[in-house]
């Protein structure tokens, strides 16, 4: 393990070079990393980030385990990197996340060593932190896991107005695994909007007759359909309503994709569009113009891209030279905090020429002042 020990005083983590006695804190109230000066760091001390990794299965503060996954999963937090901290504001997000743990920790949580706090599971226990309280107290020894099992099914339910009466045990168990622990692989279970009918077809068996998985991604299925076509689902038969919808949603696909594309990137539209005297960037509005980049730049960004950008996931936008504005170029990816994460010339090749490299400075400048 590197050289490094903690102590945590209030809100403050120091970490401790043992060789060179030379000290890092943490602010969890802010959660940024300071040096020994009191200034925002750029990028993390020699061997710290070997210490996060080995801290994973230590005895250390629940903060710095958290530490150590954010280090190991950087994007499911929003990141690109954990070892350099180029902009230590960008990282007060994680201040409420910060606090959650150190809070859990006045309760004498410990993490599972195989199970640290995801963010919706942070974010939900920091939104009930009353009730994890009482049920933590009534439970001795318990993991975070289980109260999620426990009590916020519970939370749920009556937030919800949910009447469990009607549902067969196996629905009960779809709720716990798709619907409490967010819905990852299927989101719209998860929709507000959705729930009660979710709950008339639990209550109508379809889970019983088709098994939690077919079950969850048929319901799923439909809600997907319904919101593409702008259309509520009714309280009727499920697979009239199923096979009515997805047949629409074919039938029109083209116009349906197109609004979708629209509604990814109607927010930051002004943001994204941008042009000098030499390169202008273009912005898809449908799914053929995703095939004619793919082909000629022979990338993946038809293939893999096209749905992240129908979900709102993330934007792709085409970045041409004016005197052949019809002629693919440069495809870049801007993620949803509008960062430019790919600027990738045909076959995936990065961009070599002068011109191109000033046009991603400049319209990486103006993206940041206009999100």
């Amino acid at each position: 393990m590197a050289n490094y020990f903690c102590t945590k005083d209030k809100n403050i983590i120091r970490f401790v070079d043992r060789e060179t006695n030379k000290f890092w804190t943490l602010d969890i109230n802010t959660g940024v990393f300071l040096s020994m000066s009191g200034n925002a760091i750029r990028r993390f001390p020699k061997g710290f980030g070997k210490y996060l990794d080995d801290a994973r299965y230590e005895d250390v503060h629940p903060v710095v385990q958290l530490m150590a996954r954010i280090r190991n999963s950087t994007y499911e937090y929003g990141l690109d990197d954990y070892y350099t901290l180029s902009n230590p504001a960008e990282y007060t997000h994680f201040a409420s996340m910060f606090q959650t743990v150190d809070k859990l920790a006045s309760l004498g949580y410990r993490p599972d060593r195989w199970h640290v706090p995801s963010v919706k599971e942070l974010e939900f226990v920091g939104e009930n932190f009353k009730a994890f309280a009482k049920w933590f107290n009534d439970h001795p020894d318990q993991f975070l896991d289980d109260f999620m099992e426990a009590c916020s099914f519970q939370i749920f339910c009556q937030k919800n107005n949910i009447n469990m009466e009607h549902l067969s045990a196996e629905s009960i168990n779809f709720l716990r695994h798709y619907v409490m622990q967010a819905g990852y692989n299927c989101p719209f279970l998860t929709d507000t909007k959705y729930i009660p009918y979710t709950m008339y077809f639990l209550g109508r068996g379809v889970i019983d007759f088709c098994g939690i998985g077919m079950g969850a991604d048929k319901i799923n299925a439909l809600y997907f359909y319904c919101d593409a076509i702008g259309k509520m689902p009714e309280k009727s038969d499920f697979y009239r309503q199923y096979v009515d919808a997805k047949k629409t949603y074919e039938m029109n696909k083209a116009v349906y994709d197109a609004a979708r594309l629209a509604k990814n990137y109607a927010e930051h539209r002004n943001a994204l569009a941008y042009e000098n005297d030499t390169f202008k960037v273009i912005i898809p509005t449908t799914v053929e113009e995703f095939s004619t980049e793919a082909d000629a730049q022979r990338n993946c960004v038809y293939s893999m891209y096209l749905s992240r950008c129908l979900d709102q996931k993330t934007h792709v936008v085409f970045v041409r030279r004016k005197s052949n504005v019809n002629i693919p170029y440069i495809t870049c990816e801007v993620d949803k905090r509008g960062h430019i994460v790919q600027y990738l010339a045909k076959y995936n090749q990065h961009v070599h020429a002068e011109d191109a490299l000033a046009f991603y400075d400049e319209y990486k400048d103006w993206i940041a002042k206009n999100w």
